[in-house]
């Protein structure tokens, strides 16, 4: 449970360096995150990243100026995500390298600050 924690402390620093604060919403989202009986590592996390990618899209419209074709983005996480979610994940999960492309859109520690979080 020390490295759960810790990586959330990590991550309100990362925000703290910036000069932001990191979304109350998104922090009580990750912590409720728990593994299902029978989940795999990595169906886990792709539960996560479906979770964030709805609310970004949907919820927030976080990247749609971008997409000028009407295309729904891939989304790419900053890392302070990415290790956060790795630290809420008990077991090895696979490694993928970032998507690259014309419908790729980085998010930032600003789009999180600004997107639409459950309350």
């Amino acid at each position: 449970m020390a490295v759960r924690e810790n990586a959330f402390l990590v991550f309100d620093a990362a925000f703290l360096k910036e000069g932001l604060t990191a979304p109350s919403g998104l922090k009580k989202l990750l912590q409720k995150y728990s593994k299902k009986d029978g989940e795999k590592p990595d169906d886990m996390r792709h539960r996560i990243y479906r979770r964030l990618w709805c609310i970004m899209w949907y919820g927030s419209q976080i990247g749609q100026s971008a997409m000028s074709d009407n295309q729904k983005p891939t989304y790419v996480y900053p890392q302070e995500l990415k290790d956060i979610v790795r630290a809420i994940i008990p077991g090895q999960l696979s490694d993928f390298p970032n998507p690259t492309g014309p419908h790729v859109y980085e998010i930032t520690l600003q789009d999180l600050v600004n997107a639409k979080w459950p309350r």
